[in-house]
């Protein structure tokens, strides 16, 4: 098997296993409206990564909360959820 196709079964099993977890799920939701609705309201939301990905990621919710569609990282936005709490 060549690596590509090992790192995109792994990488499925992770989103299966995340799509059969019920709890996880209703997480990342309220943490996603948590965000957004504190971008509605002209709130700042303080966040942590190590790179460019967790910019790049409050960027879009950012967006997301002005009415444009992006891409969402699931990750990011349980980091913020646990921060804010």
């Amino acid at each position: 098997m060549r690596p590509i196709e090992a790192s995109l079964i792994e990488a499925q099993a992770a989103l299966n296993a995340l799509l059969s977890d019920g709890e996880t799920l209703n997480a990342i939701d309220r943490a996603g409206q948590l965000l957004v609705s504190t971008f509605e309201r002209r709130g700042r939301v303080f966040s942590f990564g190590n790179g460019g990905l967790m910019c790049a990621s409050t960027a879009e919710l950012r967006n997301t909360a002005q009415g444009c569609t992006c891409a969402r990282n699931a990750v990011d936005w349980l980091n913020a959820l646990k921060v804010r709490q």
